[in-house]
């Protein structure tokens, strides 16, 4: 994908959330939402709406902010669970309003990391983000978010059961402006900066991330930094 695409594709994402917002807030004006149930739902998508346009600007912001080197890390001594425990109360109405359930599963963790919050917040944002665009016409529509804890490695892990990524796509991913070339990402809008920043964003907070397929889905594992930092 060139820059000349990329603003072209973030322009589309841009405008479909405000086209939405537009659209259910004139029903709502004109008074041509016959009943309280729908003007309930017509509030609930404004907000979702809402929501999604927040995210995107924030992504061409941060993107913005990593290329002039002007992202400074905020690290604190935090446990993992709470960062997981916030991204869940705050995202998990977002993942059912795509129509997908969430699992959520944390093994025992008792450790404190020198962790930058926002940075992993905007990183889960974004792989979750990916999975609810790739994974929406998947036959199994479930959200797996993990904690898991291996000796010292200590890692998030998210999965979905959608088509995955080709292998020899595996190592192109995290390059700016790239999407996989297949049929989903052809008939699926985006812009191509979401892992390219997660991956800025992971060297700048001492994580790693890494991608495999699950066959069915694609799991990606965020690896926290060491106990030792």
């Amino acid at each position: 994908i060139t820059e000349r695409q990329f603003v072209s594709d973030a322009s589309h994402e841009l405008k479909t959330p405000l086209t939405a917002i537009r659209m259910y807030a004139e029903l709502l004006q004109n008074s041509w939402v016959a009943n309280d149930a729908k003007r309930q739902k017509y509030y609930g998508l404004i907000a979702s709406e809402t929501e999604r346009l927040s995210r995107l600007i924030q992504n061409v912001l941060n993107l913005s902010r990593l290329e002039r080197n002007n992202w400074s890390a905020q690290f604190k001594k935090c446990n993992p669970k709470k960062i997981l425990d916030d991204f869940v109360a705050t995202y998990a109405k977002n993942i059912e309003q795509h129509g997908f359930d969430l699992t959520v599963t944390m093994d025992s963790c008792d450790y404190e990391l020198l962790l930058d919050r926002d940075a992993i917040m905007q990183i889960l944002m974004n792989v979750v983000d990916n999975s609810l665009k790739f994974a929406a016409k998947s036959q199994y529509k479930m959200i797996v978010i993990e904690l898991r804890v291996q000796e010292t490695d200590i890692f998030f892990v998210v999965r979905d059961y959608g088509p995955g990524i080709p292998a020899n796509e595996m190592n192109h991913v995290f390059e700016e402006f790239y999407r996989v070339e297949n049929e989903m990402t052809r008939t699926t809008a985006g812009t191509g900066i979401g892992l390219s920043m997660v991956k800025r964003l992971c060297g700048l907070t001492n994580m790693r991330i890494e991608i495999s397929n699950a066959n069915p889905g694609l799991r990606t594992r965020l690896h926290l930094p060491p106990l030792s930092l």
